[in-house]
């Protein structure tokens, strides 16, 4: 590999960190609930400089090597070419962590796309879960106002009791027992109302917290 051919490898390599790290700000900005996989996402892209600094000290040794290969050229062809085979030895060699640092390249991306996708899906679970409990909110509300216009009909045949006793005072004392009656039947109705709706607040808290534990 060339000079050259190392330059523009390095050029790849800084331009797919550069987008690695485009992608990662906006992955920050889209999901905040993403913090520990961007966490250790954070240590591979430290890890990947690390390696990158190790080959730029790779490529400064081999610089060094060539110059110091210029200036004992002169003393001779046999230790030139020594020079010449620990020179193309550390190509080799760098080379090498060239091509194992754009396989963890390949690596990284492949488990941030996973991590992405894994991330839309939940996503996708939340939204159909909050979904879900703004219908059942709303089948609650309905209930609950069921339960008030019944009771404001449980008034309104009250008032009209009350109203009728007021017109005449035939059989009191049967109607006052009737009323009675009705009263005991009405406080009767009503505690179950309040317990249906004690019931259903508790339904609807185990709800809530189920969901949010779910969540």
């Amino acid at each position: 590999m060339t000079y050259e051919e190392m330059q523009r490898m390095m050029q790849f390599i800084l331009e797919q960190q550069a987008q690695f790290a485009t992608d990662i700000q906006k992955l920050q900005e889209g999901q905040r609930q993403l913090q520990e996989s961007q966490r250790q996402l954070h240590e591979s892209q430290q890890s990947l400089q690390e390696s990158h600094l190790q080959l730029q000290g790779s490529l400064a040794e081999a610089s060094q090597l060539l110059t110091r290969l210029a200036t004992v050229t002169v003393r001779g062809f046999e230790d030139t070419n020594a020079k010449i085979d620990a020179l193309v030895d550390a190509q080799i060699r760098t080379d090498e962590k060239i091509n194992a640092l754009v396989d963890a390249q390949i690596r990284t991306d492949e488990t941030l796309n996973a991590k992405i996708d894994s991330l839309a899906n939940a996503q996708i679970r939340t939204d159909e879960k909050i979904n879900a409990l703004v219908n059942a909110q709303t089948r609650t509300e309905e209930k609950l106002n069921g339960l008030v216009n019944a009771q404001a009909r449980t008034d309104e045949k009250l008032n009209l009791l009350v109203d009728a006793q007021g017109r005449t005072d035939e059989n009191f004392n049967a109607k006052i027992d009737a009323l009675v009656d009705a009263q005991g039947r009405t406080a009767e109705s009503v505690q179950r109302t309040d317990e249906a709706v004690r019931n259903l607040t508790v339904v609807v808290d185990r709800y809530f917290r189920e969901g949010r534990n779910g969540g």
